[in-house]
């Protein structure tokens, strides 16, 4: 059920739509879609800036698409607090995203899990260069690719919480045209695909002290042929650092980038014998594609639910 707000911000009345839809995306940054008849009694209080709560969060009207008989709203997170904040400059070195969130955050947010980031890392926009004219919800951005994590938002309880997706793994969930899968769409790419990468971080800085002399690192777990990249990253000054970011650069170059898109039957949502099937976003999930005769575990990188009409739900999945 969807609730609209009033022009002061608070919770007005139910909102009757249809084809509701939620988009739960890889960097959390979730989107809300919907559809009402232009001749409903709420369309006159549709407007920009108008929020609107789901079962689970609080999003913001922010696109409005009228035709003759109805309109597509487009809501994007209610994250206006991470905008109040201003920063000239912002430059932190040796820091750790704990006290980083902890310091950015908005004085009515908590932030939970940021200790699954260990290290310290300096932010910044270049090499001893700070991001000039930028606000938190920038920040985040920059933090989440400094730190290799994503942040999912709860915007009812202000609430921030940090995600490592390299840390799912399987946990038995399938898809099978047999049972939950109506249709597939599969996309491969290796235009970018390597099997060794020579890593250097600031001032020349390699990993050959900590890997047995050599400067390079090899993955060939798809193929045994060579094909090497150099990488360069100024932020590493540490070599085992260096080649820790090096190896998880490694292990999504040297296989190719597959991403299926599936529309489900979410039997989990309309029968609770099937709570075993249930999806959500970095979930780790077996497909079995009988068309390639493969059984590949992918991870869920997007979950389009419909929460009114199940039956219409997609998982776009990928191998990368």
């Amino acid at each position: 059920m969807l609730t609209l707000y009033n022009s002061q911000g608070a919770p007005a009345y139910p909102l009757t739509v249809s084809n509701a839809c939620i988009t739960h995306k890889f960097d959390g940054y979730d989107t809300l879609q919907f559809v009402i008849p232009i001749e409903s009694k709420d369309y006159p209080n549709i407007a920009e800036e108008i929020r609107v709560r789901t079962d689970d969060n609080l999003f913001i009207i922010k696109s409005i698409d009228e035709h003759s008989d109805e309109s597509v709203i487009d809501c994007s997170l209610d994250l206006d607090d991470w905008k109040q904040n201003f920063y000239p400059e912002f430059r932190r070195t040796d820091s750790t995203l704990s006290s980083l969130l902890e310091e950015i955050k908005p004085v009515n947010w908590s932030i939970t899990g940021a200790q699954i980031a260990p290290g310290r890392k300096t932010v910044e926009a270049s090499e001893g260069n700070p991001i000039i004219n930028t606000t938190p919800y920038f920040l985040l951005g920059r933090l989440s690719e400094v730190f290799g994590v994503v942040f999912q938002f709860d915007c009812v309880n202000k609430s921030l919480h940090v995600i490592d997706p390299t840390l799912y793994e399987a946990s038995g969930e399938y898809l099978t045209d047999e049972l939950n899968l109506k249709s597939i769409g599969f996309n491969g790419d290796s235009s970018d695909f390597v099997t060794r990468i020579y890593p250097y971080g600031k001032e020349g800085l390699t990993i050959a002290s900590v890997n047995d002399g050599k400067e390079y690192l090899d993955d060939h777990s798809y193929s045994n042929r060579v094909i090497s990249v150099g990488w360069k990253d100024e932020r590493y000054t540490i070599a085992e650092n260096l080649k820790a970011a090096a190896q998880k650069k490694l292990t999504e170059l040297a296989f190719p980038s597959r991403s299926y898109e599936c529309s489900v039957v979410d039997l989990a949502k309309s029968n609770p014998e099937y709570t075993f099937l249930a999806f959500s976003i970095y979930k780790v999930v077996t497909l079995i594609d009988r068309r390639r005769k493969t059984r590949i575990n992918h991870q869920i990188v997007e979950y389009k639910e419909y929460p009114l009409s199940p039956e219409k739900n997609v998982v776009t999945l990928s191998s990368s």
